[in-house]
């Protein structure tokens, strides 16, 4: 069971090297993309990991902002350096920065082998009734995908003029995270390849990156693999003060008894405790990982 990680993050080098280790087995890769703007972040990552071929740096990089395509962006560049290893992965996970497992990773590569060929993805049709149908304003699932959004920098403009998906694509949603068979990131990849139009509509969608995969894969052979779910656990519900919440170590309980194997999200001096007692009660790791990766 091999598994290619696919990263998105922009801040903590040091927790980044810390998740890299805990994640580290002889035949899995780690395939990052660093904020474009975060380059002390970027090179000191660079500097931790320069001598690992198991961990590349993706040098295609976005200014990745909140509910624009850069984060669609970000990801696609991580995978297109996945198709380019010419390994077999099966399975690339995509993760964030400030994840962190829950259970060890072997545990993880037994329930995957065990249920081969499904797609970890959490998705709805986006323009029936879903989980998000409530949502007003721009924020209604509708608005979202077929209205005009563009942006510069960090300011948005929103016209509402109905516009029609390409290729009969019908759209679907989910959250941001995922765990696709390797099958299934090539087939998407060369979609995309084939079909530039679809990438181009979705440049102009509000928050694409909990859309645009969702509704690639659930308008291809692979929705019948679909599970339903993903394997990351976050806490919505208790914003501290922003969600999802930042994991402290008044959690550990919910993460002991989750079903799931990752959670995020993570910060390093509200989760220190947390990270340490993870790492010894649910990792088995005697003391916390010793790689580190400081800004210069």
């Amino acid at each position: 069971m091999r598994i290619a990680f696919v990263m998105l993050a922009h801040k903590f080098p040091e927790q980044i090297a810390r998740l890299i280790h805990v994640l580290s087995l002889e035949d899995d890769h780690f395939f990052i993309h660093i904020d474009r703007r975060s380059p002390t972040v970027f090179n000191a990552v660079q500097k931790t990991f320069a001598a690992n071929s198991r961990v590349v740096l993706t040098d295609e990089r976005y200014a990745c902002r909140w509910g624009q395509f850069s984060l669609v962006g970000a990801t696609l560049s991580c995978l297109r350096k996945v198709c380019a290893a010419k390994e077999h992965y099966d399975y690339v996970l995509l993760i964030s920065g400030q994840d962190y497992p829950i259970k060890p990773l072997p545990q993880l590569k037994r329930y995957l082998e065990q249920n081969q060929g499904k797609q970890f993805m959490d998705a709805f049709p986006f323009l029936e009734p879903n989980p998000w149908s409530e949502h007003t304003g721009i924020f209604q699932p509708a608005r979202r995908v077929l209205d005009w959004h563009f942006f510069l920098r960090s300011r948005h403009l929103h016209i509402p003029i109905k516009r029609k998906i390409p290729n009969k694509l019908v759209p679907y949603g989910g959250s941001q995270w995922w765990a696709l068979t390797g099958e299934c990131v090539q087939h998407l990849m060369q979609y995309l390849d084939q079909h530039p139009n679809v990438t181009n509509y979705f440049k102009h969608t509000l928050i694409p990156d909990e859309i645009f995969f969702q509704t690639l894969i659930c308008n291809s052979p692979f929705k019948q693999d679909i599970s339903g779910s993903n394997l990351t656990y976050a806490d919505w519900l208790n914003p501290n003060p922003f969600p999802p919440r930042v994991l402290t170590l008044e959690d550990i309980d919910p993460l002991k008894t989750s079903d799931l194997f990752l959670a995020r999200k993570f910060e390093p001096e509200r989760s220190g405790e947390l990270l340490d007692l993870i790492d010894r009660e649910l990792l088995s790791c005697p003391q916390p990982p010793t790689a580190t990766a400081k800004p210069e």
